[in-house]
């Protein structure tokens, strides 16, 4: 293609596909791949005002991108120009700012975020986001409503100050490839990360019970009856009490949907030395919280702590691994890498299919 840029002509019906893929790259300004998908696909002007976003959707383009193609399209076919409603600032995310805004601005469920950034949903696409588009995505409507009202909120707000995520990779806007998640490098988690809010509360709470050098110690309420002849420790009171329910709700939280299926199937096949496995109908129709209460009833609190980490090393989730151990240690006080996790040769049974990738383990799960 040659470096001055040839004038489109102003009848859509009488682009070409080299037209079509013009308009794609320097108007619409979408990757490059995409344009060459409708080049590749014949897409001629007389073609391309017939779309919608499903049709974009089935030329293997991600959500993202399609609904910016759209709403370009649609501003075309009424002969104005695209003009954001949003902060310029907004248009430079990339689908990592995205997803650090939307945990730590909007505070919706960590996997609403993930789905976006799945989807490829960079600031520029975003500003082209309606509702429904949302609920496409499988957001419900409570979080969509909230991205959308937040979304207008930034033109009479300051810059939001958007900090590293936590289970995610830092990737450019012009990236078309699909985003798996990966094991992070850096050290743990800062505590004023707002992904981290929920974890920092509940440090918080323990540290008024921790007892320095230079405090009275309370006095300790007799112990009730049925404790009598039972030791406890202060970090196993805590796991019971706070870090399994919450550290499990969480961190199940971040599987997708096909994730939580895999999860649910190891967990229906698991078998452990002093429990059975839990029955596959107890386990249908349950959310996360609901799952982990489920659980934590079965097999204790420390123990389904356990087993959730083997699972998850299982899927491949070694980010949620590392996490739910730095967590433990965090509010436990003490050094979680040093708790005996049950080995997958003596705590897992052994699956007839064994799956070799984390796609395998979805699919199977199915």
């Amino acid at each position: 293609m040659s470096h001055s840029t040839p004038k489109l002509s102003v009848q859509i019906e009488q682009w070409t596909k080299e037209d079509v893929q013009l308009w794609l790259t320097t108007q619409v300004k979408v990757h490059q791949t995409y344009a060459e998908r409708f080049y590749e696909e014949d897409v001629l002007g007389e073609y391309l005002v017939a779309f919608e976003k499903k049709d974009i959707l089935d030329l293997g383009i991600k959500h993202g991108p399609a609904v910016k193609i759209i709403y370009y399209l649609e501003k075309l076919k009424q002969g104005s120009r695209f003009e954001s409603q949003f902060p310029a600032y907004v248009e430079q995310w990339t689908k990592e700012q995205v997803y650090q805004w939307l945990l730590q601005y909007v505070k919706i469920y960590g996997k609403n975020a993930e789905r976006l950034q799945e989807e490829d949903v960079s600031g520029d696409c975003l500003v082209c986001f309606k509702k429904q588009d949302f609920l496409d995505l499988d957001v419900k409507s409570g979080p969509a409503v909230k991205i959308v009202a937040e979304l207008r909120g930034l033109n009479s707000k300051p810059e939001p100050m958007l900090q590293p995520s936590l289970h995610t990779n830092h990737d450019h806007k012009d990236s078309p490839t699909h985003l798996k998640s990966q094991p992070s490098s850096s050290p743990a988690v800062p505590a004023n990360q707002p992904e981290s809010l929920s974890r920092e509360e509940l440090v918080k709470y323990e540290s008024r019970k921790v007892q320095t050098p230079m405090e009275k110690a309370p006095q300790k309420a007799p112990p009730k009856p049925e404790m009598l002849g039972e030791e406890r420790t202060h970090s196993e009171e805590i796991t019971d009490r706070l870090c399994a329910p919450t550290l499990l709700q969480k961190t199940l939280e971040h599987l997708v949907k096909n994730e939580q299926k895999t999860f649910r199937f190891h967990l229906r096949h698991l078998k452990m030395t002093c429990h059975e496995s839990i029955a596959q109908s107890k386990l249908e129709d349950k959310d996360t919280t609901d799952l982990a209460d489920l659980m934590i009833d079965h097999y204790g609190s420390q123990e389904a702590l356990r087993v959730t980490v083997v699972i998850l090393d299982k899927m491949c989730r070694c980010d949620l691994v590392r996490d739910l151990r730095s967590s433990m240690a965090m509010l436990c006080n003490q050094n979680w890498d040093k708790f005996k996790f049950p080995s997958r040769s003596s705590q897992l049974s052994e699956i007839s299919s064994k799956p070799t990738s984390r796609n395998d383990l979805i699919n199977n799960s199915a």
